[in-house]
């Protein structure tokens, strides 16, 4: 092996390698550092959010991701539910805030993201 971690190949390189928990980990870093704000790095307090849980059926951040990724909830064969779990952090944002809120607006343009960094990431 000619490199330290996925970070050098693409993400179905790493995946045909057996290392897709690393290639997994390293498409979760690079939204992690997109989201400038820190919108979408922990759950919504539901607490301080009364309705919340009214509208959003599945609530999901990147810190449950991270922790999906330490106790290998996900496994090779699990890039669409990867890639589901993020798209759906993004999509309950859009859903339960106004549309020109920053939330919203966030969402949207991580969203955007999504796709590009997965073709990116797949076909590198």
């Amino acid at each position: 092996i000619f490199f330290r971690d996925c970070r050098d190949v693409s993400l179905l390189s790493c995946l045909l390698m057996d290392e897709w928990s690393t290639a997994f980990q390293n498409v979760l870093d690079v939204f992690i550092k997109a989201d400038r704000e820190a919108i979408f790095h922990y759950p919504v307090d539901v607490g301080n959010v009364d309705d919340y849980l009214q509208v959003v059926e599945q609530p999901m951040d990147f810190s449950t991701i991270q922790k999906n990724l330490q106790s290998s909830y996900y496994s090779m064969d699990d890039l669409h539910e990867f890639q589901r779990h993020l798209e759906l952090t993004f999509n309950n944002a859009i859903l339960f805030n106004r549309p020109r809120s920053v939330y919203a607006m966030e969402a949207r343009r991580m969203r955007s993201m999504l796709l590009m960094v997965f073709r990116k990431f797949l076909t590198t």
